[in-house]
């Protein structure tokens, strides 16, 4: 930390209030005038919420299984919008993105295979 050489009767800051000194009889006088101009805290971002069709369209539209993506931001929403480790979750469509847009939560196109049919669910083997 730099140091700055402080003369009697000047004004200074320490913490949140300021103070000068005067020195008389060989002893310092320490004088508190009063608080600091603190800057304000800046304002905390609203932190939104999303509805369930949000999500559930957000997952839609990725290709991402909205059912299952739902009862994620579900956890997120009863947390007070904070992940597991107490970060609060600003942007719910990055923390999807980011923790649960993986391959095994994307949505599964029927193949020919797997896609049951009227012909062919009444077929003989």
């Amino acid at each position: 930390m730099k140091r700055k050489k402080i003369n009697p009767d000047e004004e200074f800051t320490m913490g949140d209030q300021v103070f000068s000194y005067s020195i008389s009889d060989g002893k310092i006088k320490l004088r508190v005038i009063g608080s600091a101009d603190v800057k304000p805290a800046k304002p905390k971002k609203e932190i939104a919420i999303p509805t369930e069709q949000e999500v559930k369209e957000y997952a839609i539209k990725n290709g991402y299984n909205p059912e299952f993506m739902w009862e994620k931001m579900k956890g997120y929403i009863a947390a007070d919008m904070k992940d597991s480790r107490g970060n609060p979750v600003m942007n719910w469509k990055l923390k999807l993105n980011q923790v649960w847009f993986v391959p095994e939560h994307k949505i599964k196109e029927p193949t020919q295979s797997n896609k049951t049919t009227v012909s062919n669910f009444f077929q003989k083997d």
